[in-house]
């Protein structure tokens, strides 16, 4: 009998949290494709020794910790509090250029998007964007130990919480789920996933793809072993490659960025950045900053000489086949505490970046410009 009681409480659980979180988290629409909205035109310098052009722009990557009730309580005010900032900053000419965002599970989190003037946003899979079944690198063993009692066969009862927002125009996109066995303990829940928009910057002649996932959690949370949630990363890892290889061929710079939760993981960092058979995503901005001789000016504490594996917030880049691609500046954003407590359980992390390139190796432009 008592094993009845636990078995019909646990049922209770579970259906009262799929009510919860399909009540209060739904993906928002997006505007068509293409977005054609340039809410700035970055200035073009040309250097009169090279020829070369160069313009900047920046890329800021943030969890929010949209998390509803009953995963966690009270984190509508904290999303109101974050919007707020985004609209000092529009009001200041200082918002960045382009914004990803992780955790945006909530329907309070797109009040960000409209705070910040972002008119061409796209959004990450939704609850009902599924890709059944696991991979077919998944082993079976990892299959077969799947574990209802940590949320690993109940499907998926929550977005993404992907968003990708820019002030220049969005002209394609590409998204995946991860399969719905690729996964660990309780993030089997949520639709994690990966998406890429194709950004065209006025007065640039060629699109830049950046990129934006949200990886398994590792640890507590989890619920499960760190051997478990490090194989179904690496099965993200391979599903993230096989996304950024439909555009490899055009030779595009790439910003790769997320909420990678590979934080002290130096192997799994390896394997992310290696790939397997397929796009390159080159350097990290902390490990490229971390160089005196790269002249990155650096405002924020690196902690060790490794600091891309004391975060769980990377971005990665590659500047493609005729064009140069460098951080300039890298610094943290949403770290100051209101009422003792941060805004969310992650910093901001923004990079400011250089592209440059020369006019002569690109005599047409490319298509979608």
């Amino acid at each position: 009998m008592k094993k009845l009681y636990v078995r019909v409480a646990f049922l209770i659980l579970v259906l009262s949290l799929s009510v919860s979180l399909n009540a209060n988290t739904s993906m928002m629409g997006q505007p068509p494709l293409p977005q054609l909205a340039a809410n700035k035109t970055p200035a073009i310098k040309i250097d009169p020794r090279t020829g070369r052009h160069k313009v900047t722009f920046s890329v800021l990557i943030y969890n929010i910790a949209g998390l509803p009730w009953p995963i966690k309580s009270g984190r509508g005010e904290r999303l109101d509090l974050i919007a707020e900032e985004f609209a000092r900053m529009r009001e200041k000419g200082t918002a960045p250029d382009l914004v990803l965002l992780q955790e945006a599970f909530m329907d309070q989190s797109r009040d960000i998007i409209f705070a910040g003037g972002y008119e061409n946003y796209i959004t990450g899979p939704a609850t009902e964007d599924i890709v059944e079944g696991a991979s077919a690198a998944a082993p079976q063993e990892f299959i077969a130990a799947r574990n209802p009692w940590r949320g690993e066969t109940w499907g998926k009862v929550i977005n993404s919480g992907l968003y990708i927002m820019s002030k220049f125009p969005i002209v394609e996109e590409y998204e995946t789920a991860f399969p719905r066995q690729d996964c660990a303990g309780w993030d089997c829940l949520a639709n994690k996933g990966v998406m890429m928009a194709g950004i065209r910057i006025p007065g640039v002649p060629f699109l830049i793809d950046v990129a934006n996932t949200h990886m398994n959690s590792k640890g507590p949370s989890s619920g499960v072993d760190l051997h478990r949630t490090t194989a179904a990363q690496r099965l993200q890892v391979d599903t993230i490659h096989t996304l950024l290889n439909r555009t490899d061929h055009t030779g595009r710079p790439l910003i790769m960025a997320g909420d990678f939760n590979l934080k002290g993981l130096p192997e799994m960092v390896d394997y992310f950045r290696r790939g397997r058979d397929s796009r390159r995503v080159g350097l990290l901005a902390r490990q490229y900053c971390l160089d005196p001789g790269n002249g990155c000016d650096v405002r924020m504490p690196l902690e060790s000489n490794t600091p891309w594996l004391d975060t769980n917030d990377l971005q990665a880049f590659h500047g493609g086949d005729r064009v140069r691609l460098r951080p300039l500046r890298v610094e943290v954003l949403f770290d100051e505490k209101v009422g003792d407590e941060p805004l969310s359980d992650h910093d901001g992390y923004l990079v400011h970046y250089e592209l440059s390139w020369h006019p002569d190796d690109f005599p047409t432009q490319i298509a979608g410009l």
